[in-house]
């Protein structure tokens, strides 16, 4: 070792922030390593995505859809050359993504803020029932956080702390790559345009180099739009629908969830509201931050920590109510947001230790302490029985599936409403029901499928559950997985057509 190297390896261990960080990201690791690997069949979303892979890669049948944005398919595929059809080697890639994640929430809340608020920032996002539960699924929304802290890192390091200008070239490509990975990506910019808005006004239009980020966002996001017009015409965002935006008007969903998020209760007293100590933290860093903002109106354009404020404060808001009114909500649609959620609790948090520090520096101490364990232990009690309750979810889909690929041929069709599922473990040409009971007998002989299943996991048509009693003759029923060890509850058949068989 050179005594450079030995020079800068004294330097990185000498700041005891990097020590912490370090000691932060090896616990994420190994606390995330017990779940990768637990699920044992994939949901309809990680089926779509690597059934896309599969067909591109090596030519299993199936229909893309056009509201699935490339990017994760065309990494998937990427593996899928390397590796092979390995789910192991996606599962050990969504681990890695996911601590990266947590250093990167540091380093972002690091440049941000200060590094008390990124310790605490990175630590609550390592046991976050989010980080287990996810990490454990081939999905894309650790994958998005990651590109969205990448982003914001970027812009920081470029805009902010006036560095190289090819920081805000990177930004611009990672919202155009972000942008191909899920289109709500691309509200990342709204942050950005309030900070430099407050920076520069109106003359943010005149700023050359924000104008190249552009050009390099229509860069990164160009296969895309070559991919999408020479697949459908068109172009992606105007042609692709609007996932029922606005037809239900604001959904309190994310409102639910925020507890969840934050719960840190002392145990056994769980449902105590006052016990949620950083839910409690983050709604006061959110007053903390409005009430700053509107007091001092006046300095906005001359105070850089109002900015920050400004900044954070776009971070959380506009993502938050764009989901919260689309009619499918899920949990993981705002991990974008929730390393900023974090930093905003941090923030109160620190304030509060701040304000105890003066009378006695031991309490303040033992005060954060006990917070932050009693969020670690609710976090990883919360995300382990929810990782470990779904871990065997969909299980009778796939084995139904494998089933059925080691009793056809590759030419055979199959009647499944789990149609990604289906197409993923048995590599057979899968489609759904027609939704008439009355297109079915012209549909069974124009295509003459070999087998159908009815399953309670993903619905078929009210008609077909009662259709096999109704044509004996036509099918019959070759395997059934049930919930119960009786054999009385069914909750997947398979029926094959008998003068469709081939055997």
């Amino acid at each position: 070792m050179s005594e450079t190297d030995v020079e800068q390896k004294k330097s990185f261990f000498s700041d005891k922030y990097n020590i912490f960080i370090l000691g932060i990201v090896i616990f994420a690791f190994v606390l995330l390593l017990r779940y990768f690997n637990i699920n044992q069949a994939l949901w309809w979303d990680e089926a779509e995505y690597l059934s896309i892979a599969k067909h591109w890669a090596f030519g299993v049948p199936f229909d893309v859809s056009y509201i699935r944005p490339p990017l994760f398919p065309t990494m998937v595929t990427f593996f899928y050359a390397i590796f092979g059809p390995s789910e192991f080697v996606l599962r050990a890639f969504m681990l890695v993504i996911s601590v990266f994640g947590i250093y990167l929430t540091y380093l972002v809340a690091k440049e941000i803020l200060h590094k008390r608020v990124a310790l605490v920032s990175s630590f609550m996002i390592s046991v976050s029932y989010l980080s287990i539960f996810y990490t454990a699924r081939i999905l894309i929304d650790i994958l998005m956080m990651v590109m969205w802290l990448l982003a914001i890192f970027f812009f920081w390091k470029g805009y902010v702390k006036k560095g190289p200008k090819y920081y805000l070239w990177l930004m611009g490509v990672m919202i155009g790559l972000g942008a191909s990975l899920k289109m709500p990506f691309v509200f990342v910019a709204a942050p950005f345009v309030v900070y430099a808005f407050l920076e520069e006004g109106f003359a943010m239009f005149k700023n050359k180099q924000l104008w190249l980020s552009v050009v390099f966002f229509f860069i990164g996001i160009l296969p895309y739009f070559i991919y999408f017009n020479l697949s459908y015409g068109g172009l992606p965002f105007i042609s692709t629908p609007s996932y029922g935006f606005g037809k239900e008007g604001f959904t309190s969903f994310y409102v639910n969830v925020m507890p969840v998020v934050l719960k840190s209760p002392i145990p056994l007293l769980q449902n105590i509201w006052v016990f949620q100590i950083f839910l409690i933290m983050f709604v006061a860093g959110l007053a903390y931050i409005i009430m700053n903002l509107v007091l001092g109106w006046d300095l906005l354009r001359k105070e850089h920590l109002l900015k920050v404020y400004a900044f954070l404060l776009a971070w959380i808001v506009v993502p938050f109510f764009f989901f919260s009114l689309i009619s499918m909500a899920e949990d993981r649609y705002l991990m974008m947001i929730y390393p900023a959620v974090f930093m905003v609790a941090s923030l109160m948090l620190f304030k509060c230790y701040d304000f105890v520090k003066k009378y006695n520096r031991y309490v303040a101490l033992a005060f954060v302490f006990a917070i932050l364990l009693s969020y670690a232990y609710a976090q990883v009690s919360y995300g382990s029985a929810l990782t470990k309750s779904k871990s065997t979810s969909y299980l009778q889909l796939k084995e139904a599936a494998l089933w059925m690929k080691d009793r056809s041929s590759p030419d055979d069709l199959i009647l499944n409403s789990g149609v990604p599922q289906n197409t993923y473990y048995s590599e057979r040409n899968t489609t759904f029901y027609p939704e008439s009971e009355a297109d079915f007998d012209k549909f069974i002989a124009d295509y003459k499928p070999r087998f159908m299943v009815i399953s309670v996991f993903e619905r078929s048509p009210d008609w077909t559950y009662d259709w096999p009693d109704k044509n004996q003759g036509r099918v019959v029923p070759v395997q059934a997985y049930y919930a119960d060890v009786e054999r009385q509850q069914p909750l997947l058949i398979i029926y094959q057509f008998v003068d469709n068989s081939t055997s």
